[in-house]
């Protein structure tokens, strides 16, 4: 029998076989046996920031990039723990197999079978906030949650409407 302090200090080798199995799923997702892309799965292209729009909806693009990258700074009064969304979602969500954002827009509303219902992106937005931040949710016709939207909008650009993203 391993002892947990005996597991800890041998690191991921003790990972149980269970556990290495769901991780080399999650970064091996979206991808065939073989390495390649999954049929019917468009690449993840991310927007030259040049492309970003001008006037008031270009201020909120780049707001909710600051907003993710910066998320405890920002919504100190949100975020429970020293997390941000950028801890998940790598260099503001474009990084193909950590958990982009690329592509999300057109996915919602779905259903979620932990919470029984149909919901929104800015509820799912919510429920990381709740849940991954270990804090409270952000106002969903408020500033933030607008500008973070407004991002995920953005980079979700030139991406069909319920399409899957590679990575």
């Amino acid at each position: 029998m391993v002892r947990r302090k005996d597991r800890a200090a041998r690191g991921a080798a003790a990972a149980p076989d269970h556990k290495m199995r769901h991780l080399r799923g999650v970064l091996l997702a979206g991808r065939r046996q073989d390495g390649g892309p999954r049929p019917g799965r468009d690449p993840l292209v991310v927007p030259a920031p040049q492309t970003m729009p001008d006037g008031p909806l270009g201020e909120a693009v780049r707001q909710g990039l600051s907003i993710v990258n910066a998320t405890k700074a920002a919504l100190p009064d949100n975020v429970g723990n020293a997390l941000n969304c950028a801890s998940c979602h790598l260099n503001g969500g474009t990084v193909a197999n950590a958990a982009p954002f690329v592509g999300l827009w057109g996915v919602f509303p779905e259903y979620f079978a932990r919470s029984g219902r149909v919901e929104t992106l800015a509820d799912r937005i919510n429920d990381c906030f709740a849940r991954s931040m270990n804090g409270r949710p952000i106002a969903v016709d408020g500033d933030p949650m607008r500008a973070i939207l407004a991002y995920i909008a953005w980079l979700s650009t030139g991406v069909p409407t319920g399409a899957s993203v590679e990575g």
